[in-house]
C-alpha cells in the first residue's frame, strides 16, 4: 500500500540536516565514523541480500542430500531450490547498473589537443586525479561525473564535463579554478575516505534513480532499501557535503588563487543570471516576430557571454547572490560565505583578455554550430506554431486596445488585454493596461499580481505593495507574490526586507504540504461524504474501474473529504476493493500506481487500493450513501422484470 507523503517531509529534511549539523560540531570524529559506516551499508545491504538467497540455496540443498531417500521430501526440496537460485541472479542482474552517458559533446585528445593540454596541466597541479572522458555540454555548469563500470561493485570511470557558456563566459585562469574545485573533490581536498563519501552521495542519488525506474523483481529487494537509505543518507551526510565545498574552493585557492577562484564564482553567477534575466526571455519574445526560430544561438549567446560584465544588471545579479544566505536547498553555500571562507571580497569581475572557449578549436565555432543545430531541431517543428498563436493573440490585443478607447471594458476582457500586453509588449505599456484594468476592476488578485511583478521589473518599489494586496486577496497566490519579492531585495541588497517574504513562503509551504497530504490519503479520523462530482465524470470513472475486474475488482466508492485547508477545491477519493484473493496476487502499489495513471483525465480524483491493513477503508467508504460507483446500481427508473409462470 503506498502509504501518505511524511507530513511536512521538508520540514524534516531540515530537521534531519540541522540535527546531523548539531552532532558534527560537538562530536566530529564520532559524526565521520558514522558517516563511514552508513557509506558502508549503502554497499553492503545488496552483498547480504545475495548472501542471504546462497545461505537459502545452500540449506535447501543441505536439506535435499539430507532426505534423498525419502523421495517426496527430496522432490520438495529439489524443486524449492529453484526459486532461491533464480531470485539471486536476478538480484545481481540488478545491482549491475548501467548509467546514461552524460550530456554534451564527447571530445577526443586529436580533437581539442589544446584542450586536453590544459585540462593535463591542471590535473598535474591537482596531484593527477584520472581523467578519462571529456565533453562539452550546451549549459552553463562544469563538473565531474563518477559512473561504476561494474555496478555497485565500483571500477569508477571520471567524466569532465564542461560548459560550452561557461567557457565562452569565464577566462582560462577561472576555468582552471572551477576544474581544480570540481577535481579537489576527488583528489587531496577530502582525502580518500572524503573523496569516497563525496563519490558514494553521487552513486547513491544514482542507484536510487535506476531502481525507481526498474520494475523487475530483483529491483524490488533495492528499491525498497534505497528509497528509504538515499533520503536518510542524503540528510545526514549533508554537513560533511557542505564543508567538503569549502574545501574544494580552498584546493582551488591553492592550485590556482583566491582572485581567480572569487572571479570564477562571481562571472559564471553574472553569466547565468543573464541567461535566465536576459537572453532566453529575449528568444521567447522573437517567437512573435520571427516565424523561424535562429539557426546560430549558441553563436549570438558566446556574443553577449563575452561581454557579460558590461550587461546593465551585472551588479544586481551580484548583490541578489551575496545578500541570499545560505540554505538547505543545495549542498553549495552561498557566494558570500564562500568568498567570506577564502578571505576574498567580490566585485563585478573585470574584463579578461581571453576567453576560455579559445582552447576549443576555432574557439568553439563547430561545437556552438552543433549545439544551434540540435537547439534548432528541436524547437523548430513547435515554433511556426507558436508564433501563428501569438500573431492571434497580438490581433486580439489590437482590438481590445481598440475597445478600450471607446469605453470600459468587462472584467474578463480587462484582464486579458493586461496579460495579452505582459506576454507581447515591454513592462511599461503593459503596466499601463494592467493599472487601467485595475481602475475599471479594482477586485482582481490576479492583476495585483501582473501589476506587482510589472512595477518590479522596472525597478519601483511600489510592486511590493501590490503583492501584499494580492495575497490579502487570494492565500494561492502567496508562492508567486513572496519569489517575486524575494528576487527584487536580494537585488537590492536588502536581506532583511526579503525575510519577511521567505517567512510567508515557508508557512506556505507549510500550508501546501499539509493539504498535499489531505488530498492524497485518508485517516481514520478524516469525515467523508457523498461526492459532488459530475454525473458524466462518473461514467468515466466506471469506464476506466470496468478494466480492473479481471484485476479482481469487486467493489469501488467515490468519495469526497473534508480537508483543513483550501476547501473551495474538493478533494475526491476513488476507494477500490479488490478482495482477498487479489491482494495476494497483485503487488498493490503497482495496482494503485497503475489506476491512478489511467485517471489522468480526472486530476481531482486519487484512488486507494485496499490491502489486508487497510480494510477499514471499505468499511469508511460503505458508511457514506450514494458513494458506490462500482459495480453501478441500477437507476430508480430501471424496475426488475419478474416473469411469472401461468399456473
Amino acid at each position: 500500500m503506498v502509504h501518505s507523503p511524511c507530513r511536512d517531509a521538508h520540514l524534516q529534511f531540515t530537521a534531519q540536516i540541522e540535527h546531523s549539523e548539531a552532532f558534527a560540531r560537538q562530536a566530529p570524529a564520532e559524526y565521520r565514523r558514522r558517516v563511514v559506516l552508513l557509506t558502508l551499508l549503502g554497499y553492503a545491504y545488496p552483498l547480504l541480500v545475495l548472501g542471504g538467497l546462497f545461505a537459502l540455496t545452500a540449506a535447501l540443498f543441505g536439506l535435499f542430500t539430507l532426505f534423498n531417500e525419502a523421495s517426496f521430501l527430496a522432490s520438495l526440496f529439489s524443486k524449492l531450490i529453484i526459486a532461491p537460485l533464480v531470485l539471486s541472479v536476478v538480484v545481481a542482474r540488478a545491482m549491475w547498473i548501467r548509467l546514461d552517458a552524460p550530456d554534451g559533446l564527447r571530445l577526443k585528445r586529436r580533437d581539442a589537443e589544446e584542450l586536453f593540454a590544459f585540462v593535463d596541466e591542471v590535473r598535474k597541479r591537482c596531484g593527477n586525479p584520472r581523467i578519462h572522458r571529456i565533453y562539452i555540454a550546451a549549459d552553463l555548469n562544469a563538473a565531474v561525473s563518477q559512473s561504476p563500470r561494474l555496478g555497485l561493485l565500483g571500477w569508477y570511470r571520471n567524466d569532465l564535463i564542461l560548459g560550452l557558456p561557461l567557457l565562452q563566459a569565464l577566462s582560462r585562469n577561472e576555468v582552471a579554478a572551477v576544474i581544480a574545485h570540481e577535481l579537489g573533490h576527488l583528489t587531496g581536498a577530502h582525502g580518500k575516505t572524503g573523496a569516497w563519501i563525496y563519490r558514494t552521495r553521487q552513486v547513491m542519488a544514482n542507484i536510487q534513480q535506476a531502481t525507481g525506474r526498474s520494475k523487475s523483481l530483483g529491483s524490488w529487494f533495492l528499491r525498497k532499501f534505497y528509497n528509504w537509505y538515499g533520503d536518510f543518507f542524503t540528510a545526514f551526510s549533508f554537513p560533511l557535503a557542505r564543508d567538503q565545498e569549502y574545501e574544494a574552493d580552498c584546493f582551488a585557492t591553492h592550485v590556482t588563487s583566491s582572485a581567480h577562484t572569487v572571479q570564477a564564482l562571481a562571472r559564471s553567477r553574472i553569466a547565468a543570471e543573464f541567461l535566465n534575466e536576459a537572453f532566453w526571455p529575449e528568444v521567447e519574445k522573437s517567437v512573435a516576430n520571427c516565424k523561424q526560430p535562429t539557426e546560430q544561438l549558441y553563436e549570438r549567446m558566446g556574443e553577449h557571454l563575452t561581454d557579460v560584465e558590461d550587461w546593465p544588471g551585472a551588479a544586481k545579479s551580484l548583490r541578489r547572490a551575496l545578500t541570499q544566505p545560505t540554505d538547505y536547498t543545495d549542498t553549495h553555500p552561498s557566494l558570500s560565505d564562500r568568498a567570506a571562507a577564502i578571505g576574498m571580497t567580490v566585485d563585478v569581475p573585470a574584463k579578461p583578455s581571453e576567453r576560455a572557449v579559445a582552447l576549443l578549436p576555432c574557439g568553439g565555432a563547430q561545437i556552438a554550430a552543433v549545439f544551434s543545430r540540435e537547439w534548432y531541431l528541436a524547437h523548430g517543428p513547435q515554433w511556426e506554431e507558436s508564433h501563428s498563436e501569438l500573431v492571434e493573440q497580438r490581433q486580439k490585443l489590437d482590438e481590445l486596445d481598440e475597445a478600450a478607447t471607446e469605453g470600459r471594458l468587462s472584467e474578463e476582457a480587462a484582464y486579458r488585454r493586461a496579460t495579452l500586453a505582459d506576454l507581447l509588449l515591454d513592462p511599461s505599456a503593459a503596466l499601463t493596461r494592467t493599472r487601467q484594468a485595475l481602475r475599471w476592476h479594482d477586485t482582481g488578485a490576479e492583476l495585483l499580481l501582473l501589476e506587482g511583478k510589472l512595477l518590479l521589473s522596472l525597478g519601483q518599489a511600489s510592486g511590493l505593495e501590490s503583492l501584499d494586496r494580492a495575497m490579502a486577496l487570494d492565500p494561492d497566490a502567496t508562492m508567486v507574490a513572496c519569489e517575486l519579492a524575494i528576487h527584487h531585495l536580494y537585488g537590492e541588497g536588502d536581506g532583511k526586507g526579503a525575510e519577511k517574504y521567505l517567512r510567508l513562503r515557508r508557512d506556505h509551504e507549510l500550508l501546501l504540504a499539509e493539504d498535499y497530504d489531505d488530498r492524497t490519503w485518508i485517516f481514520p479520523s478524516d469525515q467523508l461524504s457523498a461526492p459532488s462530482y459530475d454525473p458524466l465524470g462518473i461514467d468515466d470513472l466506471v469506464s476506466v474501474l470496468s478494466k480492473y475486474r479481471k484485476k479482481g475488482l469487486r467493489c469501488a466508492w467515490l468519495v469526497r473529504k473534508t480537508t483543513r485547508h483550501r476547501g473551495w477545491d474538493p478533494a475526491h477519493f476513488l476507494i477500490c476493493d479488490i478482495g482477498p484473493g487479489s491482494r495476494l496476487l497483485h503487488d498493490i502499489d503497482d495496482l494503485q500506481e497503475e489506476i491512478n495513471s489511467d485517471l489522468f483525465a480526472h486530476p481531482g480524483v486519487v484512488a486507494m487500493v485496499c490491502d489486508f491493513q487497510h480494510d477499514w477503508l471499505s468499511d469508511m467508504a460503505r458508511r457514506v450513501s450514494s458513494a458506490q460507483v462500482y459495480p453501478q446500481a441500477p437507476a430508480d427508473d430501471e424496475v426488475p422484470i419478474h416473469r411469472t409462470r401461468a399456473t
